[in-house]
């Protein structure tokens, strides 16, 4: 990722050998993770950490890594931001935590955005966000006056990723198919990089990691690179590339002397590696090689040596820290390079009372599943999260959880569902919908009875989360309305409803579908409970489609004080 690059003859070609070099590669977890990352047309790298606790609402921090230091940098402890994006001319723009779009001097141009890019002819292209009120545009739709300047804006609707290639955007519908002139892969991500370079994560059914895709310009075909998976990601150029993962952990990748035949989707690959990149010490950090990387080897545990090993995320106060990487070998031998006697640098935390990125010895807590089937569609950082936000919201103490139920469609009764609940507090449901998006609810106080009329109406706290799109809808301290779980009465009373103000998901507990009682997923406004709003959070679905989906799969999980 050095800026020297951009003095390189960039070439297009079929390989898929990549090394990837982590910025903590240690047997520590990540406290206050990293949540998205985005490189600069000078290869700058900037990451953006996520801050929650139960007295604070969720606060963003921008963090700026200097190669040559191997430190990240907190760009402005006073400012907040849960974007960060380029034009071509490295302007920078910001996203805050309110889906305002600001300028490089954080002057807000426009809000109602969850994602955008920007053009050199200060275009801005955002994703609305289904919340507020800005009308919504197509790609035919003239340019809009922003107001500020001579910036203009497009708000699209049905879009969950864009980028933009020579100023051209190429985006992501809400199903993950990509546009026709690119495969019409089914895409999670995308990202163009400086030099024209188009890279992606392959969207894929139940996993949270997902495979890094490179667009083949001369074959016109997607292929797989190996080496590491991810959750977000920002290209910089044609071989190199940041990569965060679920866990926060941010990697880099540079490509070294030897390549691969590239593995094209749908193609079973036989590449082979002929030779071992060479290993080199770099600002005396050990390294150790250890078994070959695959093409289905997920590397974020095991990480490629490169010439340049980024540090920790805040480098720890002791010294030489070995950091493990995976070089591919023609031997089953681990090489080990001996540590290093010189001190890494370490990071000095700012001087502001906001607490910098944070790099704990100690594992990371999740909650005790108890019970949770093979097939599980829900992970233990969704367990966290939404065990996190109702004790938050409701003053609980969830500290773990037990499997009650679990079904695929139409493998179990109503009944089988509803006893599986019955006179059990503090139920967690999860639903997988065919289409791939997941809805989480929560409901406090016991069910006493499984009938199917008015008296199973359960007045008691719920909270509804839209867990694609890490959105919760929950009654907040000034609304007038009572939040229920029970029989769908007015309509099909087999199924069943949960509410919140904003939201309410009706479905059949056991995950069934039928045509005519559809499960259906809905909002409402903010200020009208009884006005159906159109909703992105909820299935991901674009603008005017119906809320019905399809149930997969679906669990139930009892929330434990101990």
């Amino acid at each position: 990722m050095q800026k020297q690059r951009s003095q390189l003859k960039w070439r297009q070609e079929a390989t898929n050998t990549f090394n990837w070099n982590a910025t903590q590669k240690l047997s520590w977890s990540v406290v206050n993770a990293f949540i998205d990352v985005q490189t600069s047309p000078d290869g700058d790298v900037y990451a953006i950490q996520s801050i929650e606790s139960e007295m604070e609402t969720k606060k963003y921090f921008v963090y700026l890594y200097s190669i040559t230091s191997n430190i990240w940098s907190l760009t402005d402890a006073n400012f907040q931001a849960k974007a960060v994006r380029f034009d071509r001319l490295g302007n920078i723009y910001y996203l805050d935590q309110n889906n305002c779009i600001l300028n490089s001097q954080k002057q807000k141009l426009i809000c109602g955005s969850f994602d955008f890019e920007v053009t050199v002819n200060r275009e801005i292209y955002l994703l609305h966000d289904g919340l507020g009120a800005l009308t919504k545009d197509t790609l035919s739709t003239p340019w809009r006056s922003v107001g500020v300047e001579d910036y203009t804006y497009k708000a699209l609707s049905g879009y969950k990723g864009i980028t933009l290639l020579k100023d051209q955007p190429i985006l992501i519908q809400s199903d993950g198919t990509v546009d026709s002139n690119y495969g019409g892969e089914k895409l999670v991500s995308i990202s163009a990089g400086i030099d024209g370079s188009l890279w992606a994560l392959k969207q894929e059914a139940n996993v949270i990691n997902y495979q890094i895709l490179k667009w083949q310009t001369v074959a016109q075909k997607w292929y797989i690179v190996s080496g590491a998976r991810g959750a977000s990601l920002s290209a910089y150029n044609e071989i190199s590339v940041a990569i965060v993962d679920e866990k926060g952990l941010l990697s880099l990748s540079s490509q070294v002397g030897h390549q691969d035949e590239a593995q094209y989707l749908g193609i079973v690959s036989t590449a082979h590696t002929s030779t071992a990149p060479t290993l080199q010490q770099i600002t005396n950090v050990p390294s150790t090689t250890n078994i070959p990387a695959t093409t289905d080897a997920p590397a974020t545990t095991y990480v490629p040596a490169t010439t340049e090993i980024p540090s920790t995320t805040v480098a720890p106060t002791t010294t030489d820290i070995p950091t493990t990487t995976v070089a591919p070998s023609t031997t089953d031998n681990p090489i080990t390079v001996p540590p290093s006697t010189t001190d890494i640098p370490t990071t000095v935390p700012p001087t502001t009372n906001m607490p910098p990125a944070i790099v704990s010895t100690t594992p990371e807590v999740f909650p005790t599943i108890i019970g949770q089937p093979s097939d599980s569609f829900v992970t233990k950082i969704t367990f966290k999260k939404f065990a996190q936000k109702v004790n938050e919201t409701f003053g609980t103490n969830i500290k773990s959880f037990t499997q009650v139920f679990n079904a695929q469609s139409w493998q179990k009764q109503r009944d089988d569902a509803m006893n599986a609940i019955l006179l059990k507090s503090r139920i967690f449901g999860f639903i997988l919908t065919n289409a791939g998006p997941i809805l989480g609810f929560y409901y406090e106080d016991p069910i006493l009875t499984t009938s199917q009329g008015s008296d199973g109406k359960l007045l008691t706290n719920t909270m509804i989360y839209g867990i694609s799109s890490d959105h919760f809808s929950y009654k907040e301290y000034e609304d007038n309305y009572q939040t229920y779980f029970g029989p769908f009465v007015e309509g099909n009373p087999a199924m069943q409803i949960i509410t919140t103000p904003r939201a309410r998901i009706t479905f059949f507990p056991s995950c069934q579908n039928f045509i005519g009682s559809e499960n259906v997923a809905e909002c409402f406004t903010g200020t009208n409970f009884d006005q159906m709003e159109q909703c992105y959070w909820t299935l991901l679905k674009p603008k005017n489609s119906p809320p019905d989906f399809e149930c997969k799969q679906i669990e139930y999980y009892q929330g434990n004080l101990q």
